[in-house]
């Protein structure tokens, strides 16, 4: 008679010896069995593992989820393809039932190493493409010409759909934005594309000038240099920036100057002598309400008001207008300067505050100041406060690097609907990412 050597010993051996991790848990969750395969795949030990529930280890993050748990929930076999310890694994749940009662759930998990190979050539096509993508800006740029407007983004594009009508007609136009925006590249523009093209197009600053010679030098032609700026612009346009600058006085002489250009104009039916262009960064109505900005003047003005919007909201501009300055500063100072994939990321990301002169002026430092052909991330840390603590605050470089860790996820976390989508996003898998947040104590809720 044969002897009956199935037992627990020999069942023991051969699932250690088999081709597949296997993990075995109670109906609670708990860790009944751990396989000596699985500790290679997971990169976890039998003894944080035996005896605790996945419940406990998920919320922990040593697993991103459990497709365990996922099987006692819904009582089907499930498969998923999940990230442990940087690992892309296979793992497939299946219910033991006794009876209508759910025994236990054997895990048999698998060290994809197609799916691990796949992921290799992704990283590579990645370098390729970034490296193509680099090449093909550098080419791009050399096209882009210092004075154009960007306008990839819906923003843009319909802000210039309206300057492209207005700026064949006569009347004045009122730009609003917050400062760096770009309020005087657009005036220009839209001289440009005018029937005063060929004209002169003269810029008064009233945040410039002192209060007590702007009258003086806008329209006295005895006492101005080359005459007043009104008699400079005769024909074209007078740019007048930050007008909510000018005091009250000069609002006065101008609302005077308008009335008699537009009196001329419906009396002989010529062209006006002169067009306005007015520009601020100033709640007008509330220096309207506040007694500092003549009421008369801005209806004078603001026949046809565009509203520039700021750099966060044109997303889809950051990276042409990167190539458009790399490449003016680049010939400027004779260098020959990229910027890295990372780096662009980075800058995408950022909530640019200054604007476009702050980007500009950032791109001219960074040109200047790096030490590399290739343009990285660390290279803008210093430029852009908003992401990194000052170097004096008394912080170790681990608590810097943790701050910075933060406020990325945060940033991030605004942009996508899941942990999933901020684990692609971020670039980390979601069991570190998972850790992260809990280390951090971060409240993350997505939308």
């Amino acid at each position: 008679m044969t002897k009956n050597i199935i037992n627990k010993n020999f069942l023991s051996k051969v699932l250690d010896n088999s081709n597949q991790g296997i993990h075995i848990v109670d109906p609670t969750g708990t860790t009944l069995y751990y396989n000596k395969l699985a500790e290679e795949i997971d990169g976890i030990s039998k003894e944080e593992i035996l005896g605790k529930n996945m419940k406990d280890l998920v919320r922990t993050g040593l697993f991103s989820r459990s497709v365990a748990l996922d099987v006692i929930e819904s009582g089907k076999q499930k498969e998923v393809v999940q990230h442990i310890n940087d690992k892309i694994v296979i793992a497939t749940g299946v219910p033991i039932m006794k009876g209508r009662d759910l025994e236990a759930v054997v895990v048999f998990v698998k060290d994809s190493k197609l799916l691990r190979d796949m992921t290799l050539q992704l990283k590579d096509l990645l370098i390729e493409n970034n490296s193509m993508a680099e090449n093909l800006s550098k080419y791009n740029s050399k096209y882009l010409k210092e004075g154009i407007i960007i306008s990839n983004s819906k923003a843009m594009q319909r802000i210039m759909k309206v300057a492209n009508r207005v700026s064949k007609l006569e009347t004045p136009i009122f730009l609003l934005g917050e400062p760096g925006c770009g309020k005087t590249m657009f005036a220009k523009y839209i001289h440009d594309n005018s029937l005063r093209s060929d004209k002169p197009f003269i810029k008064v600053d009233c945040s410039a000038i002192p209060k007590s010679i702007i009258e003086t030098e806008m329209f006295d032609d005895e006492n101005s240099y080359n005459g007043s700026l009104l008699k400079q612009a005769e024909g074209g346009t007078l740019f007048i920036d930050e007008i909510a600058d000018m005091p009250l006085p000069c609002q006065q002489r101008l609302v005077y100057e308008l009335n008699r250009i537009k009196e001329s104009h419906s009396t002989d039916g010529n062209s006006p002598s002169i067009r306005i262009i007015a520009a601020s960064n100033e709640n007008i109505s509330k220096n309207i309400s506040d007694g500092k900005f003549r009421m008369d003047l801005y209806y004078l003005l603001n026949i046809i008001p565009i509203k520039i919007p700021p750099l966060r909201d044109r997303g889809e501009d950051v990276i042409p207008l990167i190539n458009l300055f790399l490449n003016k500063y680049n010939e400027f100072y004779n260098e020959d300067k990229s910027i890295s994939p990372n780096c662009k990321k980075f800058l995408i990301n950022y909530s640019w505050p200054g604007n476009v002169r702050e980007l500009e002026n950032i791109i001219e430092r960074l040109v200047v100041t790096s030490d590399t052909d290739v343009i990285d991330v660390e290279h803008v840390e210093e430029f852009i406060n908003n992401f990194y603590t000052k170097i004096d605050d008394g912080k170790t470089f681990k608590e810097k690097v943790e701050s910075y860790e933060k406020k990325l996820i945060l940033e991030y976390s605004k942009q996508v609907s899941s942990i999933k989508e901020l684990s692609i996003l971020a670039g980390i898998n979601e069991s570190t990412l998972r850790k992260k947040i809990e280390r951090f104590n971060l409240n993350i809720t997505f939308s």
